[in-house]
């Protein structure tokens, strides 16, 4: 199943690992939980940008 897009968030600020991490760990889990969707039932695809395989990310 897919979802349509109904919220976006602009960042202004450059996206280093650790704010990349506060992402995922608050802003990312909030959405899962405002839209009722079990994170076991998300893929998640991001590219191979260094602050996605940061040892801090992993």
């Amino acid at each position: 199943m897919s979802l349509s897009i109904d919220y976006l968030c602009k960042i202004n600020e450059r996206v280093d690992a650790e704010f990349y991490q506060k992402i995922l760990d608050e802003d990312f889990m909030e959405t899962l939980d405002y839209y009722e969707l079990d994170a076991r039932n998300i893929i998640f695809i991001q590219n191979n940008n260094p602050k996605h395989t940061a040892i801090l990310t992993k």
